[in-house]
């Protein structure tokens, strides 16, 4: 969506914004112009750049004037109720913004500003200290391990919603096709969703979302969801066994962590030998969320890529 507002201090303000991008905003101050009373205005925009350009009409020897965007420190939004939502502002920081209404959800966070959260909530544990530092840093660095891994999902959980959201066409059948058994195909269940969709008034891939028809922890549910879906892979977005590997292996730590103790002081106890033992140490958890970083970003970049519908 886009906005174009005239400033008090005679500045034209041209905000563009969308759940993948965020919001950028060029603006063109016209307190040195001549004045005048029309103008031509043009707009354009992309995942990497918005630019606002403005003819005055009626005045001679009038310039193209032209501007370009930069992110925007007020972030603007649209709810699931169709309004239109104002965040931040300069010098006013806001972090993990949601509404609710009678109990349903109109404004979360998106998908990259999840992540953002995910990382602050990381800087902000480990900033804590503790007179048993041994423990300590065992204990930040098993949570930490398992904020990265629920921040990690979250990610890939908004932003598959998102990408429909955006224009990408969405193909269900494909989708419907991976993710139910061959029962399920036989009962005609696709119908089923379909229906319960509609009467929730929700879309068919919240609702598949919604009933976890998708884990976003398992590399072959997520691969399968992005290919059948939008045509995305992990190999058209650079992602390879280096990221791959060691994120599989986040995982399990964050699995022993969750259902054996945050206290562990050996995250591989399993495999040792022949493995060699892996210890949550600060070290480790740079290196994580080092590779949790990469991934989102390449895969981020990616779904900007892809096509919108006409």
């Amino acid at each position: 969506m886009f906005i174009l507002e005239r400033t008090d201090d005679l500045s034209v303000n041209y905000y563009y914004s969308s759940p993948g991008s965020g919001t950028s905003v060029a603006k063109i101050d016209l307190k040195p112009l001549t004045k005048f009373t029309k103008a031509f205005f043009c707009f354009t925009w992309s995942p990497d750049k918005i630019t606002l350009s403005i003819v005055p009409r009626g005045i001679d020897d009038a310039k193209l004037i032209t501007a370009e965007g930069s992110e925007s420190k007020k972030q603007i939004r649209v709810g699931n109720d169709g309004s239109i939502y104002f965040i931040g502002d300069e010098n006013v920081s806001v972090m993990n913004v949601s509404i609710y209404q009678r109990g349903k959800e109109v404004l979360s966070s998106t998908a990259l500003e999840a992540w953002m959260n995910t990382k602050s909530a990381i800087e902000i544990l480990g900033a804590g200290k503790s007179e048993n530092e041994y423990i300590h840093e065992c204990v930040v660095t098993n949570l930490s391990l398992s904020i990265m891994v629920t921040g990690f999902e979250s990610y890939l959980k908004k932003r598959f919603l998102e990408l429909e959201e955006e224009g990408i066409a969405a193909n269900t059948d494909k989708l419907f096709d991976s993710i139910l058994s061959s029962k399920e195909k036989k009962n005609n269940f696709q119908k089923v969703i379909i229906e319960e969709a509609m009467q929730g008034k929700i879309s068919i891939l919240k609702y598949i979302v919604q009933n976890r028809r998708i884990n976003f922890q398992n590399f072959n549910d997520l691969k399968k969801a992005f290919k059948k879906t939008y045509g995305l892979t992990l190999t058209s977005a650079k992602i390879d066994s280096s990221l791959i590997v060691p994120i599989k292996k986040y995982l399990v730590y964050r699995h022993r962590i969750i259902h054996v103790s945050p206290l562990m002081g050996l995250l591989n106890q399993p495999d040792v030998p022949p493995d060699e033992p892996v210890f949550p140490k600060e070290s480790l958890k740079r290196e994580a969320l080092g590779v949790f970083n990469e991934f989102i970003t390449l895969f981020h970049n990616a779904t900007l890529k892809l096509e919108k519908l006409d």
